[in-house]
């Protein structure tokens, strides 16, 4: 009947009232830890940036100092090509002088 239908709605709206301060608070404690843990991760993640950009600033300071070891490097190869160009030359004048001198008059 309808009467009864309209108790029993009563007593389903009674028992949600009832149940809904309840349920709130389980609902804000619920987004407490989440707020809690989303904290902890985004500090976890702040410090690993950190930790990023530290080591990508040392990677390139190691990769300037490389590269100027590598100018030096260069430097001293064109240094050793010099000189070894100018041995050659020598080498080649003492040959001609040695021919000359052993050869038949």
């Amino acid at each position: 009947t309808a009467m009864s239908q309209l108790q029993a709605t009563q007593t389903e709206l009674k028992q949600a009232q009832t149940m809904a301060p309840m349920n709130q608070s389980n609902h804000s404690l619920q987004q407490a830890k989440e707020i809690t843990e989303l904290k902890k991760l985004l500090m976890q993640a702040s410090q690993a940036g950190s930790q990023l950009v530290q080591s990508n600033q040392q990677l390139i300071a190691d990769k300037e100092k490389l590269m100027t070891e590598l100018e030096q490097v260069k430097e001293h190869v064109f240094e050793l090509e010099d000189s070894n160009s100018v041995f050659e030359t020598e080498i080649q004048e003492l040959r001609r002088r040695i021919e000359v001198e052993l050869a038949p008059r």
